[in-house]
């Protein structure tokens, strides 16, 4: 029952609200613009689960040049009678004083999955990030336990910190709780990206494989383009 027009910060480009969702919250979005159909979208902020203890160690394995891999873990507690699509992700961020930006890394170079990140059937096409439910596990404590080589698959520069308070050089493991229409919109994004391919140019000699079917973007706007949708964040620095 609250509502808000957002305003426009034109050195951002960005928009912004004066609230902030409370977990639970039903959200709706509406946009006008003159000659165009009212655009509405609306998405439910999940309740978030906490990252209860997360750790970095180095492997006892290696990989075929003779360098270690490295095992991360890290717990989850869920209540009973709430399932949750979550999406994981392992990252480096550091701040660059001299043009005021973020550089985040992802590591995603997978040795060994966790079984209920495999179970959920929503990783074929990885691409930095772990989509996953815990629809196969009760009540109680889960530990997520995953080996990874040590090679960065992807990075970029922000204008605005992935993580908030943290030290100016950090790693960390990262927990979202995500609602439905995030968990399909990026299941469809990585297919649709990856998908691109086709036999007269492929974008990428390593996904020749996956040449397929164009897949379609999963959109929960009427009357226009795009997504919206809510996410509950935490993580635990391990370095």
């Amino acid at each position: 029952d609250r509502v808000d027009t957002l305003d426009f910060n034109c050195s951002d480009k960005i928009y912004y609200s004066k609230l902030y969702p409370l977990p639970g919250d039903v959200v709706n979005l509406k946009v006008c613009a003159d000659g165009y159909p009212t655009a509405l979208a609306c998405d439910t902020m999940p309740l978030g689960v906490e990252i209860i203890e997360g750790a970095k160690e180095e492997s006892i394995t290696i990989d075929e040049d003779g360098n270690s891999n490295v095992d991360y873990a890290f717990s989850i507690n869920k209540s009973e009678g709430q399932d949750n699509y979550y999406e994981f992700f392992i990252v480096k961020q550091s701040w660059h004083k001299r043009d005021s930006t973020y550089w985040v890394s992802f590591f995603a170079d997978d040795v060994i999955i966790d079984p209920l990140i495999l179970s959920s059937n929503s990783n074929e096409f990885n691409f930095c990030t772990y989509l996953f439910n815990d629809f196969a596990i009760d009540k109680g404590l889960y530990t997520v336990n995953m080996k990874m080589n040590k090679f960065l698959v992807n990075s970029g520069e922000y204008k605005f910190p992935l993580l908030r308070d943290t030290p100016e050089r950090c790693e960390a493991i990262v927990l979202r709780t995500v609602s439905q229409a995030y968990y399909k919109y990026r299941n469809s994004w990585v297919k649709h990206v990856y998908f691109q391919n086709n036999h007269e140019k492929v974008e990428d000699i390593i996904y020749l494989p996956l040449v397929g079917e164009p897949q379609e973007m999963y959109s929960n706007v009427k009357n226009g383009y795009g997504v919206f949708v809510a996410y509950n964040q935490d993580y635990v620095v391990v370095n």
